[in-house]
């Protein structure tokens, strides 16, 4: 390929021209952002569409010396009746600059376009190639064409590396400088959670060991030994450990057998449940020595997300927990229960029973106990001037609450909303 050059116009004979007609291209040369003249330094790709020639033997692809510094864009007319053709020069040897705070943006944004103008030739490309395929004589120009797609499809891998490099160095940077300057405390060391072989801790036990179960970084023997130090000395659990040697193949039938022993499902339902039922018992005997209505209601709350967690969902098993709670309350509490259902406190008839109504009812009964204690327990001064007597406090079962106040607005015969009344 010979380059004559006058007054920026070049003249490329092409040698060993595979064409129809052997022909000479005029083409406009000129650089892209600026106009310098071309010097010979740096080695550009020239592309040349299938369509009209192969260059040196070699397709598509050739190569020539322009300046490192410009990026060259080449439009050719074809001399005669031939359509013109666009070629394209691409550098093998591209340099991306360092990228500092100022030119970040930059960069991403020439990635961004880079990107685009990719996404719009493989449409162009996929066209042509369709093209190709519905003629049989063009097999030659679509093996050609598939090998320069290829070419330009490395080429932008190639630039989107060297881009993405200083882009995400930048941000790992940042990220540094961000955890530089971000205060610094000494948290506790974190132990981890014995288990004695009682079935009520499995779940706790194992939702904190299963971190080191499925860590990928430590190794089945490293895994066993946690296991070990987690058993609480002289146990059960600690002797059924321990019947297995501390070996690789070991630690997965441990942990089937601490599963089988201590976390079988169907156990732990009836351990639950025993628990609920329980409560009921302890209800019925003591009266109003029974527990605080907080106190009950956190123990209620845990039993039932124990319980949902083995997947005994208050949606699916409403019917058959709802009764064992209610059991378990004080007869003030289920007779405010009743009452706020009857008068509208609940939405509607058909979930007025449920037990997704009745546990936020007891969360909201716990708050207003909570409030009217802190109200009748009066201020106290440093000095000691004052104190409310104590024994004005009322007592923890007998206490007042706005639920049992809708049982009095409701006392009322005649009411112009046409519900039933509940008169206690």
């Amino acid at each position: 390929m010979d380059v004559n050059e006058d007054e920026g116009v070049y003249n490329l004979h092409i040698k060993s021209v595979n064409f129809q007609d052997e022909g000479e291209f005029q083409c406009q040369v000129g650089p892209a952002m600026n106009h310098t003249p071309i010097r010979a330094a740096a080695q550009l790709r020239i592309l040349i569409p299938p369509d009209y020639l192969t260059v040196n033997g070699l397709g598509q692809a050739s190569t020539m010396e322009v300046n490192e510094n410009v990026t060259v864009r080449l439009t050719c007319q074809a001399v005669g009746s031939k359509p013109a053709a666009q070629l394209k020069w691409y550098k093998n040897n591209v340099e991306v600059p360092k990228a500092d705070g100022k030119d970040l943006g930059k960069l991403s944004s020439l990635r961004s376009q880079l990107n685009d103008k990719f996404s719009r030739l493989e449409v162009l490309q996929k066209e042509m190639s369709s093209l190709f395929l519905e003629d049989t004589s063009t097999h030659f120009q679509f093996e050609a064409d598939f090998e320069a797609t290829e070419s330009y499809r490395d080429s932008h891998l190639e630039l989107e590396t060297k881009v993405e490099a200083p882009l995400k160095s930048s941000k790992v940077l940042m990220q540094c400088s961000s955890m530089d300057n971000a205060p610094r405390f000494k948290l506790p060391r974190f132990e981890l959670k014995e288990f004695s072989g009682d079935a009520r801790e499995f779940l706790t036990f194992w939702s904190i060991f299963s971190k080191i179960h499925e860590s990928d970084d430590l190794t089945e023997v490293d895994k066993f030994q946690y296991l070990y130090q987690c058993m609480v000395p002289e146990s059960r659990a600690a002797g059924l450990i321990s019947s297995f040697p501390i070996a690789t193949e070991n630690y997965s039938k441990a942990i089937q057998q601490l599963k089988a022993r201590f976390g079988r499902e169907d156990l732990l339902v009836q351990i639950y449940v025993r628990d609920l039922l329980s409560l009921v018992m302890e209800n019925a005997v003591a009266g109003k020595s029974s527990p605080d209505l907080a106190t009950l209601y956190d123990i209620l709350e845990t039993k039932l997300r124990a319980l949902e967690s083995l997947g005994r969902t208050k949606e699916k098993f409403a019917d058959f927990l709802e009764p064992l709670v209610k059991s378990c309350l004080p007869e003030s509490v289920l007779r405010a229960w009743e009452c706020s259902r009857i008068s509208g406190v609940a939405d509607d008839s058909t979930s007025q029973r449920s037990l997704e109504k009745l546990m936020p009812f007891l969360r909201h009964e716990v708050e207003y106990e909570e409030m009217i204690k802190l109200a009748l327990e009066g201020f106290v001064k440093n000095g000691g001037s004052f104190k409310r007597n104590k024994s004005a406090v009322l007592d923890n079962t007998d206490t007042a609450t706005t639920a049992m106040l809708v049982s009095t607005t409701s006392s009322y015969v005649g009411t112009s909303t046409g519900k039933k009344n509940c008169i206690l």
